[in-house]
């Protein structure tokens, strides 16, 4: 395991980026962020009956970045007015010190800052430990943040049609209209931590510190996710449990949305991404990529499945790195005539 160790360290040396099919990724060194979102107001969905522009059905919001002073930390995260940027439309609070957490509108009754939802963290915030915050925009009127994937939001109502319970479950329709929201901003006040990257699309994008081994991408990912249970990754066709869970209904994204690995080496990322997020331009069908093994996504190979026949048929060799390829098969073989079987078990946990 010493040289595969070695090879994953020399393959997150070279990272890049690591959004798949994002509309904007930038990387910066600020306690704040701020930019506008691009609403392509000629384009809209073609998805059952809705008629909304593309960028309010199903769009992703990330930021990464890093806390200095837990006591000090306070993150704000939010959208804010397209006419007027200092007001705010919808928006999350994290207080480190205190371990709470709250969303926020303007009451257009009162004018005035309301609270929507709020509750403790799950887990403390740490000195130099990385943050995330995902928020999904879903619908106009819906949409929920995450902050290091625990749900800002407590709640789910059934979901109807035509006035008859169709059976599933969706988050509460918010109190205001999120397309006013098209001005985005983030802040870490009093020098609590600083922001490394942001994000948004049409898409997932994963942690940079993560991107040396694609099943802790893998785990982040379905950790955010709409799926249910208990999170495993399979290798080799075996399945191992991560001890993590999904967060089904509150999640940000399907569990489709994910990225996939090698199964010889799970480290490291299978150069053919084969159901990468749909956009506007793919006629409500997934995408299929190439990306290198240390998970940089080539974009310029992405092809719908629309345009591909309805299935992946990528084989993206070019992109394989002959190094690691060569060092894992010499492993294995190596395993293999001296009785071992379990080279890559050691990846879970």
């Amino acid at each position: 395991m010493k040289i595969l160790e070695l090879l994953v360290g020399i393959a997150g040396l070279y990272m890049l980026g690591y959004c798949y099919h994002c509309e904007l990724d930038e990387r910066v060194d600020s306690s704040s962020i701020a930019y506008d979102i691009d609403t392509k107001p000629e384009l809209r969905s073609s998805i059952g009956y809705n008629t909304y522009h593309y960028w309010v059905s199903n769009m992703q919001f990330f930021a990464f970045g890093q806390i200095d002073d837990p006591s000090k930390a306070v993150i704000t995260a939010g959208f804010y007015d397209k006419d007027d940027n200092s007001k705010l439309v919808y928006g999350l609070t994290v207080d480190c010190g205190s371990g709470t957490w709250e969303t926020n509108y303007i009451n257009s009754t009162t004018d005035t800052l309301s609270v929507w939802k709020s509750g403790y963290l799950n887990t403390t915030c740490e000195q130099d430990d990385y943050f995330d915050i995902v928020y999904e925009l879903q619908q106009p009127f819906r949409g929920k943040f995450l902050f290091n994937g625990q749900p800002m939001e407590h709640s789910v109502v059934g979901k109807y049609r035509g006035g008859e319970y169709t059976g599933y479950q969706r988050i509460q329709r918010l109190p205001v209209e999120l397309t006013n929201g098209t001005h985005f901003k983030a802040e870490v006040v009093d020098g609590g931590g600083m922001f490394e990257r942001y994000a948004y699309g049409k898409c997932v994008a994963y942690p940079d510190h993560l991107m040396s081994n694609c099943t802790e991408a893998t785990i982040w990912g379905k950790q955010r996710s709409k799926g249910t249970g208990a999170i495993s990754i399979s290798i080799d066709n075996v399945k191992h449990y991560t001890g993590h869970w999904h967060v089904g209904e509150l999640g940000a994204w399907t569990i489709g949305w994910d990225v996939t690995c090698w199964s010889k080496a799970p480290q490291f990322f299978s150069v053919v991404q084969a159901f990468v997020h749909n956009d506007e331009n793919s006629q409500g069908k997934p995408y299929c990529c190439c990306s290198y093994m240390n998970g940089t996504l080539d974009e310029a190979s992405c092809t719908s499945y629309a345009d591909l026949g309805g299935a992946c048929t990528y084989t993206c060799l070019s992109y394989i790195d002959q190094v690691v390829y060569d060092t894992v098969m010499a492993q294995e073989e190596l395993n293999a005539a001296s009785g071992v079987n379990d080279t890559f078990s050691n990846v879970i946990g």
